[in-house]
């Protein structure tokens, strides 16, 4: 999918994914799958602080203790680090942070609101500037571990997708999480929810699902037990044909996405 014939701005439009407080989603396979669909330049911000990398352990990108990353940005104006995927060559990675600065979040909580919110306008002109057209946001389950950053970086994303399974404990949670929403995101932002491992037996869950849409759509992606085990083996389940199902859904999101992408790029006249 590409957004070459379109004739955008070089702009970067930061696309978020969350689940709020339940981990476990599939949230970030997702993302890496998505990220390996997609044939613009495109950066993952993986924050998994929990050391569940699972978006960078997909594209084969491994971190030491000394990885610097997000968080040494943000914390202490270190350089902006980039990580090249080993499975797809316009994909890169900003890693989470060194161990040292993920033991002291404390550091980013005492920040001023404005000093992180600058940092990360100037992330965003930074990856601009470098002709990487999509920032990929990867949050974590545990909102508390980035305090005043998470809202801040929902905040700053033109499109936040919101990844929950289907069943009735989901409900609620998404419920919750939209309130929460409609307070942070911005007036254009827009908001879609991604329904994983979907299955026909849940039948009616996607009407109950749009609403908690914001100028955005609910999509489905079905249930797939090859492409769970290619996952739990640390492949990119789009990469075989055999996961055809999750392969199907994951074409139509990211087609979708793109669009998505280009209204908020705009196109040059």
């Amino acid at each position: 999918m590409s957004l070459s014939s379109l004739g955008l701005r070089p702009l970067t439009v930061s696309v978020a994914f969350t689940s709020g407080p339940k981990g476990g989603t599939g949230k970030s396979t997702l993302v890496a799958n998505i990220a390996s669909m997609i044939d613009e330049p495109v950066v993952i911000l993986d924050l998994g602080f929990d050391g569940n990398v699972t978006a960078s352990r997909l594209h084969k990108v491994e971190y030491t203790d000394e990885s610097s990353g997000f968080i040494d940005y943000v914390a202490y104006g270190s350089e902006l680090n980039m990580i090249e995927s080993k499975e797809e060559p316009n994909v890169k990675f900003i890693p989470p942070g060194s161990l040292k600065s993920l033991k002291i979040p404390k550091l980013v909580f005492s920040m001023p609101l404005e000093a992180m919110a600058n940092r990360l306008s100037n992330m965003v002109a930074l990856l601009a500037k470098s002709g990487l057209s999509i920032l990929l946001i990867d949050l974590p389950s545990n909102p508390g571990f980035l305090g005043p950053l998470y809202p801040l970086l929902l905040y700053y994303s033109d499109i936040i997708n919101v990844v929950i399974e289907p069943g009735q404990v989901y409900v609620g949670v998404l419920s919750e999480l939209y309130k929460w929403l409609t307070k942070i995101v911005d007036d254009e932002a827009m908001v879609n929810v991604i329904v994983n491992k979907y299955h026909e037996y849940f039948d009616g869950y996607p009407k109950e699902a749009n609403r908690y849409v914001i100028r955005g759509k609910v999509y489905l992606v079905r249930l797939d037990p090859v492409a769970m085990a290619l996952t739990l083996k640390g492949e990119l389940a789009v990469k075989y044909r055999e996961a055809v199902v999750f392969k199907k859904s994951i074409d139509e999101l990211t087609k979708d996405m793109v669009n998505q992408v280009s209204m908020y790029m705009g196109v040059v006249r």
